[in-house]
């Protein structure tokens, strides 16, 4: 029977691979590109991102800084427009009568004798003391008794105080940017308190803190209180103005905030996405011209000719790599985003400067980029060699990070002592890329020779070069194995294993011989000799014999 088909002739010697490339110059190469990249984003690139001191969005405590912070400043046109428009609108009123140290007309304003809820606190509080005490309740500042009545000495009686000044609350910035109406959270319960009328006048529009630290004569029991008094006032002040910005989607200023928290979000996500992207392909460009300036004929026309042929194994490299540019550019897209929204969360808390941004952009641009290799995996690489990617990515990245820290502290130095801006600069991004560069080949050189990570790399394969190419090798055979008829195979392995008992029982070389002519005939195997006998070919001086 003819025989179409032999596996045992798809066996390949081959299959195990042997890598003898240079780890020393691998690894230089590797720092090198990490490193040239990691310094071209971080310092050559950052012009294309404007960090903003306070972020990008407003936020109630930036808001709020304006004017007390020079470098402050509202981040939206329409925010700043508004409020120019409600301040030159509405005008607080404050009249008083300075002879006598009484209110002429109290305050006549829509905060005092305007407003229902103020008069109507009174008139109630009025008509509880005369019913129970005898028109006598307790000043919530000194303690003691203060009476309704106008015969009553000023040190006597009752006033009704706004414990969060509202001259401060009609003029907060963050107030108005929430969108809440000042005389009503003016007149609310929680800041509203029954003081002599004596304390009361002298405050006037001062608040509690400053008033009680120009007034060191008060006892301190009675500082004590007020200063009480105006914490809880004002934190559910603040807790107000907060929910109805950030957290009440019912108000147009809160969708606003999100509105312009999301634009400016995918605003910084396509610039660090384009930074990112441009440092890939200056690095791409850079190591091309460089690997061909190295072997050329340093004259003018060899040096023209390594540009060139750098320029074209550059677009050979952009091309075949064009899937992993796209996919840091959704890594970097995705950095970008959430860096901005957490510069914006920590603006709601605190104010950060131009280096905090930074410092928050890469972090997050090393965070997304270590956790996309561990997960997703792009490369293919094994888990241990994911590992030590993610390391060095972040090595990177905080390598970048002090960088960009010490670039501050030394142009901040540099500045106080009067050094021109010029120079100033030189110096400190000089300083800033020495410290990233020095730091990043210390951590790469210790992540590539950590005896935990070598142990950890033995116990999972001592060669993963060779393992890596055993892969590939693996796939392709079980792409022919798809092929193979298994019936037939079964039959191949069956049948060598009785050659290989026959063989043992022959006696002498010609049975041997006979033997093996037959299962060659058998397997298929094609004649060493082609279709003519080994004496004819021997006797043939052209012919070489070719195991």
């Amino acid at each position: 029977m003819k025989k179409n088909f032999s596996f045992v002739n798809e066996i390949q010697p081959e299959f195990y691979s042997d890598s003898k490339e240079s780890v020393f110059e691998s690894l230089m190469y590797e720092y090198e590109r990490v490193i040239f990249r990691s310094i071209i984003t971080s310092f050559g690139l950052d012009v294309f991102i404007k960090d903003q001191y306070g972020g990008d969005v407003d936020t109630i405590h930036n808001v709020r800084n304006i004017g007390s912070d020079s470098k402050m400043a509202y981040k939206s046109k329409k925010n700043y427009a508004l409020y120019n428009e409600y301040i030159e609108q509405n005008k607080y009123s404050y009249i008083h009568k300075s002879t006598t140290g009484e209110l002429s007309k109290n305050e006549d304003n829509d905060y005092h004798n305007r407003n229902k809820k103020y008069q109507t606190t009174i008139h109630n509080a009025r008509q509880n003391a005369m019913e129970s005490t005898s028109g006598v309740i307790k000043d919530a500042y000194t303690g003691k008794d203060i009476a309704f009545s106008k015969h009553a000495p000023a040190d006597q009686k009752a006033s009704l105080d706004h414990v969060l000044a509202a001259k401060t609350i009609h003029d907060d910035r963050g107030r108005i940017l929430s969108g809440l109406n000042g005389p009503d959270l003016a007149n609310s319960p929680e800041n509203l308190a029954f003081t002599n009328s004596s304390l009361n006048s002298s405050m006037r529009d001062k608040d509690i803190p400053d008033y009680v630290a120009s007034h060191p004569e008060l006892p301190d029991y009675v500082k004590n209180s007020m200063i009480d008094e105006y914490n809880q006032a004002k934190a559910s002040y603040d807790r107000k103005i907060n929910q109805a910005y950030y957290f009440d989607f019912n108000n147009p200023n809160c969708r606003q905030f999100y509105k312009d928290a999301a634009c400016k979000s995918l605003l910084r996500g396509g610039q660090m996405a384009l930074r990112q992207a441009m440092g890939f392909l200056i690095t791409e460009l850079y190591f091309s011209i460089r690997d061909e300036w190295q072997h050329c004929d340093k004259t003018m026309a060899g040096s023209f000719n390594a540009i060139q042929n750098g320029l074209k194994k550059w677009s050979i490299s952009v091309k075949q790599n064009y899937e992993d540019i796209l996919f840091h550019f959704g890594e970097d897209f995705l950095s970008g985003v959430m860096s901005s929204i957490t510069n914006t969360l920590c603006n709601t808390l605190f104010t950060t400067t131009e280096n905090i941004g930074r410092i928050i952009r890469q972090s997050w641009a090393s965070v997304v980029e270590a956790t996309s290799i561990i997960l997703f995996n792009p490369n293919e690489k094994y888990f241990c060699d994911r590992l030590t990617s993610a390391a060095k990515v972040l090595a990177s990245g905080a390598s970048a990070i002090v960088g960009v820290s010490v670039q501050e502290a030394i142009h901040v130095k540099l500045a106080d002592i009067g050094v021109a801006d010029t120079i100033n600069d030189i110096i400190s991004d000089f300083t800033g890329c020495l410290c990233t560069g020095l730091l990043s080949v210390s951590l790469l050189f210790y992540i590539d020779n950590d005896p935990f990570a070598n142990y950890i790399e033995n116990i999972l394969g001592s060669n993963a070069e060779n393992l890596k190419n055993q892969e590939i090798l693996f796939k392709q055979y079980c792409a022919e194995l798809e092929h193979i008829d298994l019936e037939r195979f079964n039959y191949e392995i069956s049948y060598i294993y009785d050659l290989s008992a026959t063989l043992q029982n022959a006696v002498d070389d010609k049975e041997i011989n006979g033997i093996l002519k037959q299962a060659a005939l058998d397997l298929d195997l094609p004649s060493l000799w082609e279709d003519e006998t080994l004496e004819n070919k021997m006797n043939d001086p052209s012919w070489t014999l070719i195991f």
